[in-house]
């Protein structure tokens, strides 16, 4: 399966007198994971946001596979989003349902599948992140890990051609961390699937990136391979992935 190519030109945002973003321009590449990175407000989680058209720019343009994203009529739009899985920062579990009908969630809204066919599904992405036999237990029952696992489930039971991670290890120990950064690694090799990571945490940077893209004050000030952005001259890159304060 052949993941779905982003190419971001100028794009602006503004949040009241706040200039967000000021003229982002980024290609990434269809198949690949791509890590955004940049300090706490520059603007990471507004591209997601953009990329599926929750949020629209001021100016400047969003196209996946060539069709512009922000020209998208609301049907066109809500095709294009069932291609697209999304693990949210705090997981966004529906508390209200078990694990298997927060993961069945987009199936039962968007399919015709049968409850038997579901099922199948639920309990597959379940085993592929680990928690198979959950299906029937409440977000409440589970460790924040776990939570974060059932998002993931959730994200690729319609097999996306793009998933969009919004800080996926924010809050987990190292361990935990690891474990989820692997899933990243994982389902992006068994799915072919285009993988956006938005992360200021240097092992979920390293770890599951093929590309880095880092923002500053509104811009894209740098991207390349893990290596290439390790070694630049760029001072305040090498501040970021080094973990120095600039």
């Amino acid at each position: 399966m052949k993941g779905i190519a982003v190419s971001i030109r100028d794009l602006s945002k503004s949040f009241g007198e706040k200039k967000v973003l000021n003229g982002v321009s980024l290609e990434i590449p269809a198949g690949q994971s791509t890590v955004v990175i940049g300090p706490s407000g520059c603007g990471k989680s507004t591209i997601l946001r953009m990329i599926v058209g929750l949020l629209n720019p001021d100016s400047g343009s969003i196209a996946c596979d060539g069709k512009e994203v922000t020209r998208m009529s609301p049907r066109e739009l809500g095709e294009f989003r069932q291609r697209i899985g999304i693990v949210f920062q705090s997981s966004a579990l529906f508390d209200s349902m078990t694990v298997g009908e927060n993961v069945s969630f987009a199936l039962s809204r968007h399919t015709r599948l049968s409850q038997r066919e579901k099922n199948g599904i639920v309990e597959e992405k379940l085993r592929v992140v680990g928690l198979e036999g959950s299906s029937q237990l409440y977000p409440a029952e589970l460790s924040g890990g776990m939570q974060k696992r059932v998002a993931f489930a959730r994200a690729i039971a319609r097999d996306p051609l793009l998933i969009l991670y919004d800080e996926p290890t924010t809050g987990l120990d190292p361990i935990m961390s690891t474990v989820i950064e692997d899933l990243i690694n994982a389902i992006g090799r068994e799915s072919g699937a285009t993988s956006v990571v938005v992360t200021h945490q240097l092992s979920t940077i390293f770890r599951t990136s093929q590309r880095i893209a880092m923002l500053s004050r509104g811009q894209v000030i740098g991207v390349g391979k893990p290596e290439e952005m390790k070694n630049t001259k760029d001072p305040l890159i090498r501040d970021f992935l080094d973990g120095r304060p600039s």
